[in-house]
């Protein structure tokens, strides 16, 4: 059985070896691939840049748009090019004492931006969220903008602001089940 395990592995290991030297290549090699498909990445990129030109021309023929159009549509009105609030923006913000902003983990940058441009700098903000809960990576959802400000912002000191306010009470489930939940998730879960 040893044997017959050890030649089993030895050919396995030959055939490893038979199938990395023809995946790997030169760097000459690599580069001739690079400018032999240089033309057909180029082509795709031109077809797809002329399909999104159609999308938007049919819906705005058909005075259309979707969810994304809207986001887009509303950031156009509320930053200028290099982020920052807009004339606009900084009027529209004056409407508001406070924001509050539920779910924050499943928000993607350009909302990010969208509801830093209608606050006071920020200093309004109230957000809630939780990174275990994100689930709208398919929405282009980004934990990295939760993340960022739950690593920049210091521990809630009762004056200063933004700060960082960490909701550990849990009402709706028992101790057991939120420690054996946090004990999966601090296995499953990394920075990465």
């Amino acid at each position: 059985l040893k044997e017959r395990a050890s030649g089993l592995r030895d050919q396995v290991k030959g055939e490893l070896k038979t199938a990395q030297a023809a995946l790997l290549c030169t760097e000459a090699e690599y580069r001739e691939d690079m400018a032999m498909l240089a033309p057909q990445v180029e082509a795709l990129f031109g077809l797809t840049w002329e399909l999104w030109q159609r999308i938007d021309r049919a819906k705005a023929d058909a005075a259309v748009a979707d969810f994304s159009d809207f986001a887009y549509l509303a950031l156009q009105l509320l930053a200028d090019a290099d982020g920052n609030p807009t004339p606009f923006a900084k009027e529209y913000a004056e409407r508001f004492d406070e924001i509050l902003l539920d779910e924050y983990q499943d928000t993607n940058q350009m909302q990010d931006l969208i509801f830093s441009c209608i606050s006071k700098g920020g200093q309004n903000l109230f957000l809630v969220g939780d990174l275990k809960q994100s689930i709208y990576r398919f929405r282009s959802a980004s934990p990295e903008v939760f993340m960022e400000k739950k690593d920049r912002f210091a521990l809630y000191d009762g004056t200063h602001f933004p700060a960082l306010l960490p909701l550990s009470s849990n009402f709706r489930s028992r101790r057991e089940i939120t420690e054996a939940v946090n004990y999966i998730f601090s296995k499953t879960m990394s920075r990465q």
